[in-house]
């Protein structure tokens, strides 16, 4: 294992303890809506320059990525953070899910362009070349209810407001 996965590795358990920690404490239950969009926001924040401060050697570009949401309905928050690392800047981390017995890393393409489709990738490995990735395959697989890593993400980035 390279230092560099070690450290991600190190960062991601870090930040993995932080986030459920905060999310326990700082989120009670009867917090209205609002105040809780507002309290995941600042959580999200937060919990990014304690990783800064924890791994001051480490690039930030390489920190392990989250994401909070609130879930209205159960008034919930869920917690994602990435599991492999992901040297490419532009994508943006959408959460990780489970597939046949695989946990992919999803992500939306900030490139994708009005021009062209939206890209999504799933990762599945530290390694650069160990992903997928989709535009209209995604796509279509998520009209059919096809259910993938791409239509998850997919789904997602719809759901999030990335793709319309």
């Amino acid at each position: 294992m390279t230092d560099i996965i070690k450290q991600f590795e190190e960062a991601r358990e870090f930040i993995s303890n932080k986030i459920e920690e905060y999310a326990e404490v700082y989120i009670p239950i009867g917090l209205d809506p609002i105040n809780k969009v507002v309290m995941v926001r600042e959580l999200q924040k937060i919990a990014s320059q304690e990783l800064k401060i924890q791994f001051p050697n480490f690039p930030d570009v390489l920190h392990p990525r989250f994401v909070l949401k609130l879930i209205e309905e159960q008034m919930e928050i869920e917690i994602s953070v990435q599991c492999f690392l992901n040297k490419t800047g532009n994508l943006l981390y959408l959460g990780s899910c489970d597939f046949e017995q695989q946990t992919y890393d999803l992500y939306y393409d900030k490139i994708s362009t009005a021009i062209s489709f939206p890209t999504v990738i799933a990762k599945y490995d530290h390694e650069d070349h160990c992903y997928i990735s989709g535009s209209k395959s995604a796509e279509v697989d998520y009209q059919m209810q096809t259910v993938t890593p791409l239509s998850i993400a997919y789904k997602i980035a719809i759901d999030d407001g990335y793709i319309k």
